[in-house]
């Protein structure tokens, strides 16, 4: 362990073993108090510059009557300085039922979240794209991700899929998940 992480790992215990003593609560052993507790590990989150993050994506497709799960590779890319479409990307390189799926998955207009003191940053985008093969037919896919970036240094995103579809066959809805990482 480096001097600098014992330093904070010090800190941090430091910090825990207060308690706080004021009588307007606001510490854990006043559930009832008018305070909310700080979240732990703050993010950390660039506010300029860009960084691409790699990974996967399920989507849950309706296939012969019942449901499959398609798995694609995911690519994004976040601009943490822009002020509008931070998020774009591509899914593609799906499988489903052991067969390959041509088309691909765009992520688009996607807008950072700042964290609160409830819920870490996050971002929400659009989906769009088809895909088509095997089992599945000619699918239209619309629709909406959301993630949280999962670690202080914003380097784990996760988060989950879900929208609408179009197919020969009529209507349906899709969900999923991701998750990708900062190579």
């Amino acid at each position: 362990m480096s001097v600098s992480s014992l330093g904070k790992l010090c800190a941090f215990l430091a910090l825990a073993g207060c308690s706080g003593g004021s009588s307007g609560g606001g510490n854990l052993d006043d559930p009832g108090g008018t305070q909310t507790p700080p979240i732990t590990g703050r993010q950390d989150l660039p506010q300029s510059g860009v960084a691409n993050y790699l990974g996967f994506m399920t989507l849950n497709l309706p296939v012969n009557g019942s449901r499959g799960e398609a798995v694609g590779d995911l690519s994004l890319a976040v601009d943490f300085g822009a002020a509008q479409g931070q998020v774009t990307g591509t899914a593609d390189g799906f499988v489903l039922l052991g067969d390959s799926l041509t088309g691909r998955i765009f992520v688009t207009a996607g807008q950072i979240i700042a964290e609160t003191s409830t819920d870490p940053a996050g971002f929400e985008a659009d989906l769009s794209g088809s895909l088509k093969g095997g089992a599945l037919p000619n699918t239209l896919l619309t629709g909406t991700i959301d993630a949280d970036f999962e670690t202080t240094d914003g380097s784990v995103i996760s988060g989950t899929a879900f929208g609408d579809l179009t197919t020969t066959s009529g209507i349906d809805v899709f969900d999923g998940t991701f998750s990708a990482v900062r190579p």
